[in-house]
C-alpha cells in the first residue's frame, strides 16, 4: 500500500510510497508480505483519523482504497488461489465475503467527499470492517496455510503478488472496485 502524509493543514500533501519491492522484501514470503500490508493500512487509518485538511484526508483516502483494492486483488488472485485446492473448511470462504464487504464499502466511499457528513461514519465501517478481516485472517486463516503451503510455495506466491502490485500501483484501481461494485473482481 502506500502512505502518504501531511505536513500540516496548509501544506500540499507529501507523497511517499510504502517501500516498494526490494531486495529484503523478496525474501518474505506471502503471509509475511500481507502481514506487513496489514500494519501499513493500519497506520493509514491512523493518519487519516489525524489529519485535518480536507486535501490530505482526501489523499489519505485514496490511498488506502488503492491499496485495499491493490491488496484484494493480490490475495485473491495469489494466495487465495493457491490455497483453494488445500482448504475444505470455511475459513477462505470467510475472507472472500470480507472482501465483498470491503470492495461494497470502498464502492460507497469513494463518492462521498470527506466534507460530507456521511464521511465518518463511512469510513468508520470501512476501517472497523478492514480491522475484522484483518483478524480473521492473521488469527484463523493465515495459520492454516503455513501448514498446509511450503516454504517455497509461499514464496513463490509473493513473488507473484509483488508482480501483481507493481502492474496496479498508480492505476487508481480504486476506481475499477467502484465501478464493479461489491463483486471479486479481476483488476487486469
Amino acid at each position: 500500500m502506500h502512505e502518504r502524509q501531511s505536513r500540516s493543514a496548509t501544506s500540499p500533501v507529501r507523497v511517499r510510497h510504502a517501500r516498494k519491492t526490494t531486495n529484503s522484501d523478496a525474501s518474505i514470503d506471502a503471509i509475511a508480505y500481507l502481514e506487513q500490508q496489514h500494519r501499513e493500512v493500519r497506520e493509514l487509518f491512523r493518519q487519516i483519523e489525524g489529519a485535518e485538511a480536507e486535501n490530505g484526508r482526501a489523499a489519505i483516502l485514496r490511498t488506502i482504497a488503492d491499496g485495499l483494492a491493490i491488496h484484494a486483488a493480490i490475495e485473491e488472485h495469489h494466495l487465495y488461489a493457491a490455497a483453494r485446492p488445500k482448504l475444505v473448511d470455511d475459513a477462505l470462504g470467510d475472507t472472500m465475503d470480507d472482501h465483498r464487504g470491503i470492495k461494497r464499502i470502498l464502492s460507497d466511499i469513494v463518492d462521498v467527499s470527506v466534507s460530507d457528513p456521511d464521511f465518518e461514519a463511512k469510513l468508520r465501517e470501512l476501517r472497523d470492517e478492514v480491522e475484522r478481516h484483518v483478524s480473521n485472517e492473521e488469527r484463523k486463516l493465515f495459520p492454516k496455510l503455513q501448514r498446509l503451503l511450503s516454504p517455497a510455495e509461499l514464496a513463490r506466491i509473493a513473488d507473484g503478488m509483488r508482480a501483481e502490485q507493481a502492474e496496479l500501483e498508480g492505476s487508481e484501481p480504486r476506481l475499477r472496485v467502484h465501478a464493479s461494485g461489491s463483486s471479486t473482481v479481476d483488476l487486469h
